[in-house]
């Protein structure tokens, strides 16, 4: 069997949950079973490891949010590193541009 990539599980995961919104048999599995609710919108295989909920919201007065992904850390730019990828300019101690070369050292 050969298995959904994430771009393919994205596209299933929204066919899945387009069709839920019409079909309540179809709502009813995709909450009982993801894994089967994919299988029916898809000819590709939930990739291993992957586990597939749906959840359904219960009434006008109770709204269901999924939070994205979490960020993982990356390393952090200093300030001058975002200076420089901003395009911004460097200013020396007179608080002038240092291309200009108009300030004068002592």
């Amino acid at each position: 069997m050969s298995y959904m990539n994430e771009q393919e599980l994205d596209r299933a995961i929204r066919e899945a949950t387009k069709r839920a919104v019409v079909d309540s048999e179809f709502r009813k599995t995709a909450v009982a079973n993801g894994t089967a609710a994919l299988a029916a919108v898809s000819s590709k295989g939930v990739p291993p490891g992957t586990s597939i909920q749906f959840v359904d919201n219960h009434g006008k007065n109770t709204k269901t949010i999924v939070l994205p992904d979490p960020i993982v850390e990356t390393e952090q730019l200093s300030e001058a590193d975002l200076e420089a990828v901003a395009g911004g300019v460097a200013l020396d101690e007179c608080g002038q541009s240092c291309a200009t070369g108009s300030c004068i050292t002592t």
